[in-house]
């Protein structure tokens, strides 16, 4: 244990030595080659694959810069929350405000609640992403953070903000009817059924339930949990998405499913009738011969599975 809690304070002094800023693994589009993909889609993805992949730190030489993430303050938010939890030092407490208060200034405007999504420009398979387009899995994973914050700190602020992160999944987000329940779209200009989109929304409207009491949110957010879970595979993993071009398997994915089906349940205490078998079947997922979780390392022609150790 002392040796994690000397790995967090190290991390955290490199945090204020660098003003909580860094690289994200996928901000190659904010290099100074970026014009020379003439907005290709296929050209832009080979350039952010090769600043991904490049064997030695090519940002610096090809100017991109290290900036604040949205993401990443709203995971350190919920960091320094667990610590000051654990022992109560000051400084834990004033590192999350300041997040949160972050989190707070540097909103995506132009909607109908707070959201967030990436500073930089994004390109994959699905298409391409503006800088600074929200989408609702950083919203929903951000709201989280501003609960732990309102249980934790008593601010209602951060109630507020995670009502109105709520107010854009309702409004700003479609919602595709199927047989079996709705999926909350990833961005606001187009649909897709993404699994962890769709439920990092539900998780995110659930647990505001729990708190206010507002049925609306209890509602969608059990719609959305009925689509995604009854797309569960059979061995207790998900496709990332349910277009073909989406048919593949990670881990890291399928965790975030099963963080908000647990937020889900935690929250509502509605239980639909397969909900804790499939947590159950995914407690080992998709394994590999040696019964170790896949890691999904993507290259230019597909993707290859390999095992973490």
């Amino acid at each position: 244990m002392k040796y994690l809690i000397d790995s967090i304070i190290r991390l955290d002094h490199w945090l204020e030595e660098h003003d909580f800023k860094g690289y994200e693994p996928r901000d190659g589009l904010s290099s100074k080659l970026t014009p020379l993909a003439f907005q290709n889609w296929f050209a832009k993805r080979v350039l952010q694959q090769l600043v991904l992949r490049c064997p030695f730190h090519i940002r610096p030489l090809i100017g991109v810069k290290p900036r604040m993430s949205m993401i990443g303050m709203g995971f350190l938010a919920r960091g320094y929350i667990r610590m000051w939890n654990i022992d109560q030092e000051l400084i834990w407490k004033k590192r999350a405000i300041y997040c949160l208060d972050w989190l707070i200034d540097n909103k995506i405007p132009g909607y109908n609640g707070a959201c967030w999504g990436n500073n930089y420009d994004y390109t994959s398979r699905g298409g391409q992403l503006p800088k600074y387009t929200p989408t609702v899995v950083w919203t929903g994973l951000i709201g989280q953070a501003f609960l732990d914050g309102y249980e934790v700190f008593g601010d209602k602020r951060y109630l507020d903000v995670a009502i109105s992160s709520c107010e854009f999944i309702l409004k700003d987000l479609q919602h595709e009817r199927y047989e079996k329940g709705i999926c909350i779209s990833y961005v606001p200009f187009n649909t897709s059924t993404i699994h962890n989109a769709n439920m990092s929304g539900a998780a995110l409207l659930s647990r505001t339930y729990s708190i206010i009491k507002r049925k609306e949110l209890a509602d969608v957010a059990r719609e959305a949990m009925l689509f995604s879970c009854d797309c569960q595979l059979p061995n207790g993993a998900w496709y990332y998405g349910e277009a073909d071009t989406y048919h593949w398997i990670d881990n890291w994915h399928t965790a975030y499913n099963l963080d908000s089906l647990r937020w889900y349940i935690l929250s509502t205490a509605r239980k639909f009738p397969s909900a804790t078998p499939l947590v159950m079947r995914s407690s080992s997922p998709f394994s590999n011969k040696g019964d170790l979780p896949k890691f999904i390392s993507f290259t230019l022609s597909g993707f290859i599975s390999t095992p973490i150790t």
